[in-house]
């Protein structure tokens, strides 16, 4: 068994990828390098101004330099007008019948050589153009932007997308509605835009309909004139319908320009009225910062799967020119069976009004349709709105008003998983929490939100509490308690501490001990191994305190059928239940004459792991090493101790923390799991065999899981046999097939996702019916 291969050559499609990529790179190097050269020019133009402010001037001077302040667009205006005042002076006599015929020449000039009315082509790149977008020929995403004069605010949106450029393939469709053509002279030099200019004024909503005739994404993304886009807007909304099926419709947190919160999802009550939620608050407070299902989205950033856009009509042309289009669309995508998702991870600075005022009440302005609309939109929905709360009641459940059920987890730190297989396990826990239906709220008892991880909960939807909104956990218990219908309580030193506070508090909620181990059974194995427990802990107090949260929980979460046993024995009239790792299948596609080499995985913070890596290079490695004299073990685990990198040879990698297993996982042949003490279920046992590759371990490291020797599995506990074992599966591919197939099918049924739900669902059986502080728990 020798070293990982080497990386194959690119295919053909990768490389021209790679070089659309470079490309790509190339042009933001290209445009940053401009934009730093640009604002070295205004800092040395302001600079000379400054010195010639503070030089005397006569009154001429003072007078030309205001005229040089005055903005270029007002300066145009005034020539216009010195012009059409010199053409009136000037005009000679002309008949009518000639005016006729010179207006009937122009217009055939212009019939014969004008593009298509509704459309012009894409501008090409041309010296001089001050601005360059990186969209693409085969976009994702069509971005759909709507104007009509507000032509300031248009180009930074524009130079919003230079700043912020999106992974994902994009097109931007600048829909004209009959600007001011003075005006709209700048944005025809912007390189990288389709622009569609209307024959006539449509209005907002019949600009954006027909702009979507010439869309070529898959996902169509309305986007205010009036916006800004920051890091990730356009991606993040993207993700949100790769990760939900259901999604029809999401939409970008909004924000003013000061940064506040003017939006986070909407709320439409049985009155009608819309309310944007959240508006004037921090954004990232916990309650506007995680992804949910909601009534509607603002059409300022608003995207949506184009076929079902056309599947619903487009936007009812009953609320033309504008007001309750997008409230509307959204209403009609639930009342279809799909679902609409506020998603905070994309930020958009929103200059509210902009475009269209901000006065309802001045029956000239456009936005007084809001109020007409209003009208429509309640006489079309009023049965589905009339189940719903009265304007102003309770908006943090109306909110979500999908919700069935309120879990809160207090977990003794944020989920790492990618480091460690208890954090995976939670994850996928609460994954099977959502498809029961739940809100899952997290709490890490330290209060810190270390990224990307708390960022990557908020983004599928789970409320994460942490600093600086929340500074000790005991406010949380004390100010929400009552919201919730469970609390689950993961790991001994969590439930020890804060059992008593939750049954204080938590008035309305089942109470549920996650023991992820039992602590106490791994403390007295590496007692009898070592004569000692890792961090001096007292095994036997440890088990007193496991056996009072036992005690004194709605019921316990195991992850083996032994610890069940064991822990039944122990308190005979405790509801145990098994909930153990669960996965998702992803298993890996390399051939097993292409794989080499073995693997170890686990964080070494967790005295186990390093035990067993150590006993497994000095008593077995040297014995496969005789038989394979190219033999390699990967040893991949978070926080290394300076003691494990000094094993590094030429037989043993060690590559600490590892980001993605996945290449790990598609190249080796054999993962092993040497543990000599232990207890629960091991995460890296089922993740292995998630991905399709055999696993050899000891007795403890299969303990509980129901996996069998020799089928799904293979057991080997003294050195030699462990070696054996390698060595042989190393050498038989026909054993290999056959491990690899009995093991996936294993994996499925006794950790698959949907078995976990299953069983997450039995085991939560004893929850009382959800009270009065959930939701309608009606769905949208």
């Amino acid at each position: 068994m020798d070293d990982t291969p080497q990386p194959s050559t690119p295919k053909p499609d990768e490389s021209a990828a790679l070089r659309a990529e470079i490309a790509r790179l190339n042009g933001v190097v290209a445009e940053q390098t401009r934009a730093a050269a640009s604002q070295e020019r205004v800092i040395d133009e302001m600079r000379e101004s400054l010195r010639v402010a503070n030089t005397p001037k006569p009154l001429w001077r003072k007078v030309a330099g205001k005229v040089r302040r005055t903005p270029r667009s007002i300066r145009r205006r005034y020539r216009l007008r010195a012009l059409r005042r010199t053409i009136e002076a000037e005009r000679p006599e002309v008949s009518a019948a000639e005016l006729a015929r010179r207006r009937s020449v122009v217009d055939e000039f212009l019939a014969n050589t004008a593009p298509p009315a509704a459309t012009r082509p894409r501008p090409q790149a041309t010296t001089g153009s001050s601005l360059s977008l990186l969209t693409s020929l085969e976009p994702t995403v069509s971005v759909i932007i709507p104007v009509h004069n507000a032509i300031d605010e248009l180009m930074g949106c524009l130079r919003s997308f230079v700043a912020h450029p999106p992974i994902t393939p994009y097109e931007v469709i600048i829909a004209n509605d009959c600007s001011d053509e003075a005006l709209f002279e700048t944005v025809r030099s912007v390189v990288g835009v389709t622009i569609l200019d209307n024959p006539s004024n449509l209005g907002f909503l019949m600009n954006c309909n027909a702009a979507v005739e010439h869309a070529r994404g898959r996902l169509v993304w309305f986007l205010n004139s009036d916006t800004e886009i920051l890091t990730d807007s356009l991606d993040a909304l993207v993700s949100t319908f790769d990760e939900d099926s259901t999604v029809a419709i999401a939409g970008s947190q909004l924000l003013f320009g000061d940064g506040g919160l003017q939006e986070a999802g909407g709320i439409v009550w049985n009155d009608a009225t819309a309310w944007n939620y959240g508006r004037g608050a921090v954004p990232s407070e916990p309650r506007f910062a995680y992804a949910r299902y909601v009534d509607y989205v603002s059409g300022a950033s608003l995207m949506v799967l184009r076929d079902i856009f056309e599947e619903l009509g487009r936007f009812d042309t009953a609320y033309s020119p504008a007001y309750y289009e997008d409230t509307d669309l959204c209403m009609s995508a639930q009342h279809a069976g799909y679902r609409v998702r506020y998603q905070p991870a994309s930020r958009i600075i929103h200059h509210e009004g902009a475009s269209h005022g901000t006065d309802a009440s001045d029956t000239g302005s456009l936005k007084h349709h809001q109020v007409l609309n209003h009208e429509t939109f309640l006489r079309k929905w009023h049965l589905q709105l009339a189940a719903r709360r009265a304007n102003g009641v309770e908006p943090e459940l109306e909110k979500e008003r999908d919700v069935a059920i309120r879990v809160l987890i207090l977990d003794a730190r944020m989920l790492t998983p990618d480091q460690d297989s208890g954090s995976l396990r939670m994850l996928n826990m609460i994954r099977a929490f959502r498809q029961l239906g739940a809100k899952v709220t997290l709490a890490p008892q330290n209060l810190i939100a270390n990224e990307p991880y708390s960022s990557d909960l908020q983004r599928s939807g789970v409320e994460v509490i942490a600093e600086p909104h929340y500074r000790n956990i005991d406010d949380i218990i004390n100010e929400r308690g009552a919201e919730f219908d469970i609390v689950v309580l993961s790991r001994l030193e969590v439930a020890a501490e804060m059992l008593s506070l939750v049954r204080r508090h938590c008035v309305n909620a089942s109470v549920v001990y996650d023991t992820v181990d039992l602590h106490f059974l791994r403390q007295i194995r590496e007692h009898r191994l070592n004569g000692e427990v890792s961090g001096g802990f007292d095994h036997e107090r440890t088990r007193e305190l496991e056996i009072m949260c036992t005690q004194r929980a709605d019921v316990t979460f195991v992850c083996s059928t032994s610890e069940k046993s064991l822990l039944r024995d122990l308190v005979p009239d405790a509801s145990i239940e098994v909930v153990g790792n669960i996965h998702e299948i992803a298993p890996t596609k390399t051939p097993v004459g292409d794989r080499r080499g073995m693997l170890f995985v686990g964080g070494f913070e967790h005295p186990p792991n390093l035990d067993a890596v150590e006993w497994f290079i000095a008593e077995v490695l040297p014995l496969v090493v005789a038989q394979i004299p190219n033999a390699l073990l990967h040893v991949i685990g978070s926080k290394v101790p300076p003691g494990l990198h000094a094993l590094s040879g030429p037989h043993v990698r060690i590559h600490g923390f590892v980001p993605d297993l996945e290449p790990f996982y598609e190249s080796v042949r054999i993962v092993v799991a040497p543990l000599r003490f232990g207890a629960g279920v091991k995460g890296k046992v089922t993740q292995a065999l998630s991905h399709g590759v055999p696993c050899i371990g000891t007795s403890v490291a299969f303990e509980g899981s129901g996996f069998l020797d020799g089928r799904d599995v293979i057991v080997a506990d003294e050195p030699s046999a462990f070696a054996e074992a390698c060595i042989a599966l190393n050498a038989d591919d026909s054993q290999w097939q056959a491990l690899r197939s009995d093991g996936l099918i294993a994996l499925e049924k006794n950790f698959g996702l949907s078995r976990a739900t299953e069983r997450l669902a039995e085991a939560l059986s004893i929850v009382r019916e959800p009270t009065a502080s959930s939701g309608t728990g009606t769905p949208q």
